[in-house]
Parts: structure tokens; sequence; C-alpha cells
């Protein structure tokens, strides 16, 4: 799982994890303490995924399985962006964008007081 911040689109520089004032939350993990909003965090998506995964019946017909890393922005708002896909197959590349896209708004990652956009790699497995 990769993590990196930018404080806005026309400034790149990322800003270490360790050093962000305030995660990103799912408003589940609202009032977790910050030390555990890593731990809450991972454990709300792995949820969402597995909740929402709908295996591609063309790919479950093949015998297509296998890891697709999926980057994507929360943004400053708290809404998704996915910004890259890398996976053994399109079909299950085209269902991680689904999922990750489907995910609710997020409470967006705060430094310095001021709402920052993250950005974030996470794999989906497929397995059948």
């Amino acid at each position: 799982v990769g993590f990196s911040y930018a404080q806005n689109k026309e400034e790149e520089t990322d800003i270490p994890y360790s050093r962000v004032e305030q995660k990103p939350r799912f408003q589940e993990c609202e009032d977790v303490p910050e030390d555990e909003t890593f731990k809450c965090f991972q454990e709300v998506l792995n949820k969402h995924i597995e909740n929402t995964l709908k295996y591609p019946t063309e790919a479950k017909e093949v015998g297509i399985e296998g890891k697709v890393n999926v980057s994507f922005r929360i943004k400053k708002d708290g809404n998704i962006e996915v910004i890259g896909l890398r996976g053994v197959d399109k079909l299950l590349e085209q269902e991680a964008k689904r999922i990750i896209e489907s995910m609710p708004k997020l409470i967006p990652a705060k430094q310095n007081g001021k709402p920052i956009a993250v950005t974030i790699a996470y794999p989906i497995f497929f397995k059948l």
C-alpha cells in the first residue's frame, strides 16, 4: 500500500505520510484516534471491496485471476478519482476501477488545517 500527499496540483511536493497531520478517513473512521486511522481505513476499504466486487463473467469463464494495483486520488473535497490501473487483464482492471469509483465520499486529509489531495496505491486481488 502506497500513500503520497500533494498540497495542490500546482505544487507537486509530496508530504511524507508520517508528517500529514490528519489522514483521509471514511465516515466510519471519523472518531478513531489518529494513530488508528490507517488501520480503520484499510478495514473499511477491504470491506467495501469485498461487498462490491462482482467477478467479471468473461474472466471467470476463462479462469483469469490475479492482482490489480489501483492508484487513486482522494481529492480535497473527499471525492475519488482513479488515476492508474495495472493488472493481469483489462476485465479485472475495469472491475477494480468500478469498485474504487463506487466508494463513498471521504473526509479528506488535512495539513495545517487545510484539506489536501492524497494519492493511494492499493491492490485488489481477484481469486476464483
